[in-house]
């Protein structure tokens, strides 16, 4: 039953997926950035990802997508499989971290670290922490490390 719940959240979305672009970076900033549209829009669906695996024809869908542009980028065998994980983690991490903080949650987190020295000097950053921005950076961070990687 769970399982169908993510297949048709998730096959809904593959099979509108836009054709490869030629650059591999482009192509997985606009798989991530989609897929993380679709986790804050079914927040279920992420915590359900997360929580066991989910093996579907959606879900496979999207992670062939994502190793392939891997491939193009120069990963191949184990090491796509490695970089396809950093950049799942991330994305899942990025999502659970945003579903359930409010500005107000965050305050409070921040608040109750206020003896620390780094966090009562940054409390205002810590607290108002744009999502789309650190999804932003977090993910450029990962694509130039991940080519960097590749180069070698």
């Amino acid at each position: 039953m769970l399982d169908r719940g993510v297949d048709g959240v998730t096959s809904e979305w593959a099979d509108r997926l836009p054709g490869p672009v030629d650059d591999w970076r482009d192509d997985v900033r606009n798989l991530l950035r989609r897929a993380r549209e679709l986790q804050l829009a079914h927040p279920g669906v992420a915590q359900l990802c997360v929580a066991r695996p989910t093996p579907v024809p959606g879900v496979a869908r999207i992670f062939d997508r994502m190793i392939s542009a891997l491939e193009r980028g120069g990963f191949d065998g184990a090491r796509a499989v490695l970089a396809f994980d950093a950049l799942l983690m991330f994305l899942f991490g990025s999502v659970l971290w945003e579903i359930p903080r409010r500005e107000d949650t965050r305050t409070r987190l921040v608040d109750v670290s206020a003896a620390a020295p780094h966090i009562l000097e940054l409390r205002m950053e810590l607290a108002r922490r744009d999502p789309d921005a650190y999804f932003a950076f977090g993910l450029e961070a990962l694509l130039a490390g991940l080519e960097e990687t590749a180069r070698r």
